[in-house]
């Protein structure tokens, strides 16, 4: 008798080999801080995944390699903002347009809050009035050459005025309009005489060109010293 005998040999099959390929990025990203008036800072956060390098175009001229850029446009328009990122897996960009609203050109004042006078007059100790008693205090609204622009008139003033009446305010009913913001306009401060002359008490200036620029542009109160006579004002404005 033929004897057979088969014999099976078990084959070990391979295992299937790691992909060594690597995703593409893809690109993407929000923005904050659109549609104010120039000048406006925009924020700028980057969704993108598998990108290791970043570069962004603002449109105006501009760029940054940051992953998540802060950026000043100092003028208004519609800024193509794009986009390009690189990674192992290749590079692609995208773009999306960022609206800046004009810049205002016009402000009102419609508070005037006096934060701090002196209590003598300059150059000696004495009050501002005979009787002891503190002054009464009005204000106007000049321009570099003392033109009155603005007169709140003696008989709206705060009379008898003691340290511990400070801060006091005159609200403007109908806003006090500065068209031009490259001129200085001084907040003149008088103490009223009954008969006799007023006294000017000294002033503060504001040049509102100062508050249109940077990251804190247009704000809504300031408030400046003079030194020299010692008088601190603090303004409320409404920008337009």
């Amino acid at each position: 008798m033929l004897l057979m005998i088969s014999l099976f040999f078990g084959c070990s099959k391979d295992s299937p080999a790691a992909s060594t390929s690597t995703p593409a990025p893809t690109v993407d990203f929000i923005y904050s801080g659109a549609n104010n008036p120039a000048p406006s800072t925009v924020s700028f956060t980057s969704t993108t995944t598998n990108a290791t390098n970043y570069l962004w175009d603002f449109g105006d001229n501009s760029s940054s390699t940051s992953a998540n850029p802060q950026h000043l446009y100092t003028a208004g328009g519609v800024y193509t903002v794009k986009l390009t990122v690189s990674g192992a897996g290749g590079t692609t960009s995208t773009i999306k347009t960022v609206n800046i609203g004009a810049a205002l050109t016009h402000v009102k004042i419609s508070k005037v809050t006096i934060v701090n006078i002196p209590f003598t007059k300059p150059g000696g100790t004495s009050g501002w009035d005979l009787d002891g008693s503190g002054p009464d205090i009005y204000f106007q609204i000049q321009d570099q050459n003392s033109a009155v622009l603005f007169d709140a008139t003696s008989s709206n003033r705060f009379s008898d005025v003691t340290p511990s009446m400070l801060p006091f305010a005159w609200n403007i009913s109908n806003p006090f309009v500065i068209t031009d913001l490259t001129q200085s306009r001084y907040i003149e401060l008088f103490d009223y005489d009954f008969g006799t002359s007023d006294e000017d008490m000294g002033y503060v200036g504001f040049l509102m060109s100062n508050y249109t620029t940077g990251s804190n542009a247009y704000p809504t109160t300031v408030t400046q010293t003079n030194t020299t006579y010692g008088i601190t004002v603090k303004l409320d404005l409404i920008w337009y």
